[in-house]
């Protein structure tokens, strides 16, 4: 007979995003929007598969380190005038996020810039302000 332990499949984790930072050219930010508050992704894939008639494949590496990092942020915060200010000074800055927690990840670099002031509107309700960074030494551990 068969006998399972149960402790293996037990596992469970929880996130708490209270936990995690983002810290900005030494600044923590703050006033996150609510949905997707901070999304990062690298640029390129690690690698490009290639494969041949006869069925050989051939890898080619790609040494992109660019991604990019996606803050949301409220409207009306302070952290909207810091932003702005940082994309329209052209300035190079670190960017790190960290999700906190058992398992936490640690994303960003050394060397970010914002790509753009974000778009915006006026409406009935707070809205929010959506900044990308890019990051040219970008990192995900």
């Amino acid at each position: 007979m068969l006998k399972l332990d149960l402790q293996f499949f037990a596992n469970s984790y929880t996130f708490d995003a209270s936990q995690s930072s983002c810290v900005v050219d030494g600044r923590f930010i703050n006033d996150f929007a609510e949905g997707d508050a901070v999304k990062w992704e690298r640029e390129e894939d690690n690698f490009e598969p290639k494969v041949g008639v006869t069925g050989a494949v051939g890898i080619t590496k790609k040494n992109n380190n660019i991604g990019r990092i996606t803050l949301l942020i409220m409207q009306g915060s302070p952290e909207v005038t810091f932003l702005k200010s940082l994309a329209n000074s052209g300035k190079q800055f670190p960017i790190w996020v960290n999700t906190g927690g058992a398992n936490s990840e640690k994303i960003g670099g050394s060397n970010a810039m914002v790509l753009k002031t974000p778009e915006g509107s006026i409406a009935d309700e707070t809205g929010e302000r959506e900044f990308e960074v890019m990051v040219f030494d970008y990192t995900d551990v």
